[in-house]
Order: C-alpha cells, then sequence, then structure tokens
C-alpha cells in the first residue's frame, strides 16, 4: 500500500470512528422526542462501529500512516457520548434513576436507605437489583444490615432475612407549643452548643450503638435552634435532642436519653424553639411520649418498621432511642 493510499486509508477509519458522534446526537435528538425506539437503535449501529473500527485501525496500521492523529482520544470522546452522556439523557428523559444507599455507622452496622425507583421504571427489578447489591455490601464488611421499612415494603424485606426490631410512628405537628416539658430533678436542660459535641458524639455512640460522629456534627450546625443537651448537676449528660431543616417541614430527631421523662423534655423544648410545623418519627413503645404528642395535636398518618439482618447489635433494643435521625440517617 502507497503511503498516499495509506494515509487515505486512515483518515476513512477516523471518519468511521468518528460517525459514532454522529448516531449519539442522531440518539440524542430521538430521545429528546421520546422516541425510545429509535433512540435505542441509533445506540445499537453506535456500538457496532464501536466493535469494528478498532480492527479495522490495527489492520490498516493507522497509527504508522497517520502518527499525529490521536486516535484513542477520539475513540474516548466518542465512547463517552455513547456509553455516558446519551445514556444518561435516556434515563433522565424517561424518569429511570434508580438509587439505593448503605451508609455505614461503625464496624458492626450499616443502614439501608433511599431505594427509591421511580414511577415509569417500576416493575423492571431495578428497586431490587440496588438493595441486594447493598447487602451484598454490608455483608462484605462484616457488619449487619439495618433498615427502617414502610408498610409496603417490609414485605419485600422479610424473605430477604430481615427481621422486625420495632415500629415507628411519624408524627406530625404545628408549631405554637408555648412551654416545654420540665425535665426530672436534677436535670437541665439547655441550648446545645459546638463546645458540646465531642460528648453528645461519645454520649451517642454508648446509648444507640451508631458509630455517626459525621451525622451528629453536622445536624448540630444544621439547625442549632433545635438542638439541646440534658446535664445533670456533675455536668455529665443524660441525653440530647438534634434536628434538620426540610423543604416542608422541621425534622426533629434523633432524641436519645437516658429514660422516657428525660427524652420528652428535650423533645418538647426542641418542639416549643420550632417556627415551623415538625417531623419526628418515635418508636411505638414510648407511650407517655406519645400521649403527649396527640395532646399537642400532632397526627401519625404512617408509620415504619425498623428491621436487622444479620448478627445481633445494640439497637436490637432501643430502650435510650425516643426519636430517630430519620429513616435515611437511623
Amino acid at each position: 500500500m502507497s503511503e498516499a493510499s495509506g494515509r487515505a486509508t486512515g483518515w476513512a477509519i477516523h471518519l468511521f470512528t468518528a460517525s459514532s458522534a454522529v448516531l449519539a446526537f442522531l440518539a440524542l435528538g430521538a430521545v429528546e422526542g421520546s422516541r425510545w425506539r429509535e433512540a435505542l437503535l441509533w445506540l445499537l449501529a453506535a456500538l457496532v462501529v464501536d466493535g469494528v473500527d478498532g480492527t479495522l485501525a490495527r489492520r490498516a496500521e493507522v497509527t504508522k500512516s497517520l502518527p499525529r492523529i490521536d486516535g484513542s482520544a477520539l475513540d474516548l470522546v466518542v465512547d463517552y457520548l455513547t456509553y455516558v452522556f446519551v445514556p444518561a439523557c435516556f434515563l433522565w428523559r424517561q424518569g429511570a434513576f434508580p438509587s439505593a444507599l448503605a451508609l455505614p455507622l461503625g464496624t458492626t452496622i450499616s443502614w439501608i436507605s433511599m431505594v427509591l425507583v421511580t414511577q415509569p421504571a417500576r416493575g423492571h427489578g431495578l428497586g431490587t437489583h440496588l438493595l441486594t447489591r447493598c447487602i451484598a455490601e454490608v455483608e462484605a464488611s462484616g457488619a449487619a444490615a439495618g433498615l427502617d421499612a414502610t408498610e409496603l415494603g417490609r414485605p419485600i424485606y422479610l424473605p430477604l432475612g430481615f427481621r422486625d426490631v420495632y415500629p415507628l410512628s411519624r408524627w406530625h405537628g404545628q408549631q405554637g407549643l408555648r412551654h416545654a416539658v420540665a425535665p426530672p430533678g436534677g436535670i437541665v436542660v439547655r441550648a446545645a452548643t459546638p463546645d458540646d459535641l465531642q460528648r453528645i458524639c461519645a454520649y451517642d455512640r454508648s446509648r444507640s450503638g451508631f458509630a455517626r460522629s459525621p451525622i451528629v456534627t453536622h445536624l448540630l450546625t444544621r439547625a442549632p435552634a433545635l438542638a439541646r443537651v440534658a446535664e445533670r448537676a456533675d455536668g455529665t449528660l443524660a441525653g440530647y435532642v438534634l434536628g434538620r431543616d426540610g423543604y416542608r417541614a422541621l425534622h426533629v430527631g434523633p432524641v436519645v436519653a437516658e429514660d422516657q421523662a428525660t427524652g420528652l423534655a428535650l423533645l418538647s423544648s426542641a418542639f416549643a424553639a420550632a417556627d415551623r410545623s415538625l417531623i419526628v418519627d418515635v418508636p411505638d413503645r414510648h407511650g407517655e411520649i406519645r400521649r403527649w404528642l396527640e395532646q399537642q395535636g400532632a397526627s401519625a398518618p404512617r408509620g415504619y418498621m425498623r428491621m436487622l439482618r444479620g448478627g445481633s447489635t445494640r439497637i436490637d433494643n432501643g430502650a435510650h432511642i425516643f426519636a430517630i435521625a430519620g429513616p435515611e440517617l437511623a
């Protein structure tokens, strides 16, 4: 093959590789027009080009005939369009972005949450695939898996080896509470400060069984007006409450304390400081707190079941947890 014909062949092969970009933009146009089958056909055509161009380039020794043209760089750009950008647009336009989160909370427990699949993508096993992937990663780390299941989710988790720990209710309350409940004798409830952070983290770990210092730190700074500590006369902690701002309401929790009376004093103090409607997730076992919430006009339209899979951990009891941080944060 002469030098001129070799160069011509090289340019032809590079143009053939670049044609995948054209196919990618045709697929993108089909995606924007919601022509899903057409988009897949264009991507299939690009896949065929990608499977052939490399072989043609090697046989024609393109690197020798056109040494200044980096065909591998061109191939990377085209692959990004066809295998990343256009498929991402395809999923986005269909509303098909499933998610799942496995959050390590120490070496013994990871929390699974945010297993979400948009309506158009349901029924194809995407959520189950992501859930089993999370479970496998948690098992590989040697930890137990925990989650807070909705009524619809619980029948899915039971066959996967999860067991019930305790039920919770999500309470919705309005602002307007003027007086907090007094704590037990010898205990004072006061506003938490950054100086309390280390003590709160240590207390939380000893009572909840979770190692979640980054989460506690974030919550303390996110809604400082809701943060309270319960302190004994000797300066030791008897509990704490944190919260966070939400789109429609403030979320109070976690509330971790020595006993229910202290937990109620902390919760009511946070409620009294709120300037918006509130949400709090309370274990059903705490009847005194439930009655107080009802007296404040709060309602509990939905519930969860705290569930575990794997070895026993300290969260089996939950005696010191009077409100959780939320299903996504434990």
